[in-house]
């Protein structure tokens, strides 16, 4: 058989070590056929593994090439070596390395998974594989619950389940008995037979009886190479323990030498190979973080759907809407991560959530500080939101927020009379324009005088102002009031006198006026009273010592209590002879329309009010308010955020092992640096979401106190807290941002560790 799969030319292997260089590998030159059952042979420290390294690009020659079919891969980078042992070779070590989270047959199914086949079906050829092995029945435990030699039948359908070319067993049956290494042998002498080519690296002479070439190392060289029969098997074993066998050593001053240039730059030439510089990766990890961040929050969400699918209780047919709904998540999530012969992100989420809450007590522990920092993070704002909302909706209704009160300027000549008005109303999207004449008022009652303030308005103006009408109704328009007093002829009359005719006049007042004059306001619609006006710096033709006496009848009553109000129609104060207009009250036909109208009116010499002036106030005194809570509660999730990242780091020296099973089963840096992410935003989003829960719950439980204390004693209930969608997904957000953030450096640390390192960690 003369097909070589795998040559190894004139390889050298040295390390730093202090004092010295030292050589573990010294000019190894030999080819692998496809095909063949190759056994390395040779005492520990021979360097045997070292070889068995390189070629399987866990390591790299410090001088030399390694070839697979032909093509170089000695000078490939770590992610290429990972996809190459990933396709190509299939591994079973003396020690079996599990990933612990998962069962039997999610361990055998992983090599699948990582080459991008779905999860059902990569466990569908596992469970076959393991039918084959006899180990069926064993699937669902996990591997440590199983005796060595199960373990080993495990790691080898580990190793078999992609179909590699290459099988690579090193030290397989060194912690078996007896009984189990032939039965690990000998299916490896099956595997070579059907044409896959197995490399065996031992000390065990026993294993001879199943290989057909025994390649013999020491002291770093290939000191011998046997082609193996039965004719010569006990004369190669009686060979392999005799010191003829080891050839004479060298010395190799000259290659030490030779070779420390080599191994100085070596590392430097790995790291400008694997260093991705420049703003193209800071964008390309931006994209990474952003894309890592919106998967997790969707697989979050659906985790919990799932969960509440799966709740016993429910029907049969909500049950099995499980399956499409984890396609379809599988199908975006797929459509966005693009990993098409990869592990794809929703495995990988998978596999984070599993090994999370294998340790349910810590995760819960790590989740629960994320979750009272957020919570009281969202508990704070809420009140800030909350509040905002009372004292705005106090300040103002919803229609007064399209609503511009004009006044004439202080100190000009400017006035506002009827041709001010036509001017405003001609202004665009102005849809009413309601003026108002503020004049000083005398009332008598029951033979008492109080001196008032009277406004004469339209209906329009009182149903469009934020005071309750809490008896009787509005003056119903003007043209209903009957007047006896002519619009060309204002009459004047001495203090207390009266109107000759019959008069129908109504008036709007508010309780402050009511408990001045003492009247219940229950009582106090259709009760009558005289009020005059006194025109001031308004009345033409007339002194300020002069009075219009007229009956009114009381039409309603307002809420406000502050102080003493009345409102009459506009008409009649223009009657008594003032015609100039104190202020306009402006309704808009959008709210969005008010500055710019008031833009205009402020050209035209006028000034302005708005209750959105008020409310623009009230909004920034509460952002304020809002950024001091945020910060307060950022202080309490920075500390939940150091309780995460102990458990990332702890996770990972737990785990190192695991690592660098992984990435010598192929799994590449940037997947391995996404498990530890999605660990963190995990641990984020479901913090977030559990801490704004607590938040809401927390804001409502206030209120619900507040409001009882306030309506035991009269007042209606008060709602303080209030958290919008926005914020609270902003929150989420910012809480996975901390779990990014949190398990950065544990997940960079994760993908700088050797492979051959993390599985030699104790």
């Amino acid at each position: 058989m003369n097909n070589p799969i795998i040559e190894v030319k004139n390889v050298f292997k040295g390390y730093r070590v202090t004092p010295s260089d030292v050589l573990v590998l010294k000019d190894v030159s030999l080819q692998i056929n496809k095909g063949e059952f190759i056994v390395i042979f040779g005492p520990s420290g021979s360097g045997k593994s070292t070889l068995l390294n390189i070629v399987m690009g866990l390591e790299k020659p410090t001088k030399g090439k390694i070839t697979f079919k032909g093509v170089e891969i000695s000078t490939s980078t770590e992610d290429e070596l990972a996809e190459f042992r990933k396709r190509n070779i299939g591994i079973v070590y003396q020690q079996s390395y599990w990933v612990k989270s998962l069962n039997v047959v999610e361990n055998v199914a992983l090599p699948l998974i990582l080459r991008g086949i779905e999860k059902q079906t990569a466990e569908a050829s596992a469970l076959t594989l393991l039918n084959s092995l006899g180990m069926k029945e064993w699937a669902t435990y996990h591997p440590h619950e199983l005796s060595s030699g199960q373990q080993q039948k495990v790691s080898l359908a580990r190793a078999l389940i992609t179909n590699p070319e290459i099988i690579i067993a090193d030290e397989p049956t060194g912690n078996l008995d007896y009984r189990s290494g032939q039965l690990i042998t000998s299916y490896l002498k099956k595997l070579a037979e059907s044409g896959k080519t197995v490399i065996m690296v031992t000390h065990n002479l026993d294993n001879l009886d199943y290989a057909e070439r025994v390649i013999n190392i020491f002291d770093g060289r290939i000191a011998d190479d046997f082609k193996l029969n039965t004719s010569n098997l006990d004369e190669v074993k009686k060979a392999l323990i005799t010191e003829k066998a080891h050839g004479s050593v060298q010395d190799d001053y000259g290659v030490k030498k030779e070779l420390d240039v080599l191994i100085t730059g070596q590392t430097k030439l790995y790291e400008d190979i694997n260093r991705d510089k420049g703003l193209g990766r800071v964008l390309r990890n931006l994209k990474h973080i952003i894309t890592s961040i919106f998967l997790g929050v969707l697989l979050v969400i659906y985790k919990f759907i799932d969960a509440f699918l799966g709740i016993r209780l429910m029907p049969s047919f909500i049950q099995s809407l499980r399956s499409p709904i984890s396609n379809l998540f599988r199908g975006v999530v797929n459509s966005i991560d693009q990993n098409k012969e990869s592990i794809s992100y929703f495995d990988i989420f998978n596999l984070s959530l599993k090994t999370l809450f294998s340790k349910k007590n810590r995760t819960a522990v790590t989740i629960g500080g994320i979750a009272f920092g957020i919570g009281f993070t969202a508990f704070l704002i809420s009140i800030g939101y909350g509040l905002e909302q009372l004292v705005i909706s106090r300040s103002a209704q919803l229609e007064q927020l399209r609503q511009i009160e004009v006044y004439p300027p202080l100190g000009e000549s400017i006035t506002i009379n009827d041709a001010s008005i036509a001017t405003i109303k001609s202004i665009n999207q102005v849809e009413k324009v309601l003026p108002v004449i503020n004049a000083a008022g005398k009332v008598n009652y029951q033979n008492s005088n109080i001196d008032v303030v009277v406004y004469g308005v339209q209906s329009d103006y009182l149903r469009l102002s934020d005071s309750v009408l809490v008896s009787g109704d509005y003056f119903k328009s003007n043209s209903n009031t009957k007047l006896d007093i002519p619009v060309s002829a204002p009459v004047s009359m001495p203090v207390g006198a009266e109107s000759s005719s019959s008069l129908e006049r109504k008036a709007v007042v508010n309780i402050a006026f009511l408990n001045l004059i003492g009247l219940d306001f229950n009582s106090a619609v259709g009760k009558q009273f005289k009020l005059g006006y006194i025109p001031v710096n308004n009345l033409e033709g007339s002194n300020s010592n002069v009075l219009f006496n007229y009956d009114y009848e009381i039409s309603g009553v307002l809420s406000t209590d502050e102080s003493p109000v009345i409102y009459t129609p506009i008409d009649e104060i223009k009657k008594a002879g003032i015609n100039n207009y104190s202020q306009i009250r402006i309704v808009t036909s959008d709210q969005s329309q008010v500055f710019s109208i008031r833009q205009q009116l402020n050209v035209l010499g006028y000034r302005t009010t708005s209750v959105q002036d008020t409310i623009a106030q009230i909004e920034g005194f509460f952002s304020t308010a809002r950024i001091i809570f945020a910060a307060v509660g950022l202080v309490a999730l920075f500390v939940g955020s150091l309780g995460m990242f102990n458990t990332l780091t702890v996770s990972l020296l737990e785990r190192t092992r695991e690592v660098g099973l992984l990435k010598t089963m192929g799994m590449k840096s940037k997947e391995i640096r996404e498990v530890f992410l999605s660990e963190a935003i995990i641990m984020g989003v479901y913090g977030g979401i559990v801490g704004i829960i607590i938040g809401i719950v927390g804001g409502y439980v206030i209120s619900f106190i507040i409001s009882t204390i306030s309506i035991l004693r009269g007042y209606e209930g008060l709602v303080i807290t209030y958290l919008p969608f926005t914020t609270a997904v902003g929150i989420i957000l910012v809480s996975a941002f901390t779990g990014i953030a949190t398990g950065f450096y544990p997940s960079r640390r994760a993908t700088k560790i050797s492979a051959l390192d993390a599985l030699r960690y104790e």
